[in-house]
């Protein structure tokens, strides 16, 4: 159990406040709350429940931009990595094939809805 516990003192601090903007191309900004990451995971998700990584950034990284779907509807995230493993996510935003974006919810609760 010991081991458990000094590996949640170590993981990095979830990130927060994600925002989009869209203008041709969608723009994803938020808060580095930590101080020991080693990367950043951006994910994107069609459905609000299954996740993929879109892209790994370097630590410290605050934003990133991307393409918005040709149809239908992106949920982004972000989560910080260390060797101790991942934050929790981000809170969640979207944004559909018109560009409009959205905010989601909160990471608990996109990750309750399956």
């Amino acid at each position: 159990m010991a081991r458990k516990a000094s590996k949640l003192q170590h993981t990095p601090a979830a990130p927060s406040n994600l925002t989009a903007t869209y203008n041709k191309k969608v723009v994803l900004a938020w808060k580095d709350n930590s101080n020991n990451e080693s990367s950043l995971q951006v994910q994107r998700s069609t459905n609000g429940v299954d996740w993929s990584t879109l892209a790994t950034l370097a630590a410290n990284t605050t934003n990133y931009s991307t393409s918005k779907p040709a149809r239908g509807v992106y949920y982004f995230r972000v989560a910080a990595e260390n060797s101790y493993g991942a934050s929790a996510p981000s809170n969640r935003v979207s944004v559909d094939s018109k560009g409009v974006v959205g905010a989601g919810e909160g990471a608990q609760a996109a990750d309750q809805t399956h």
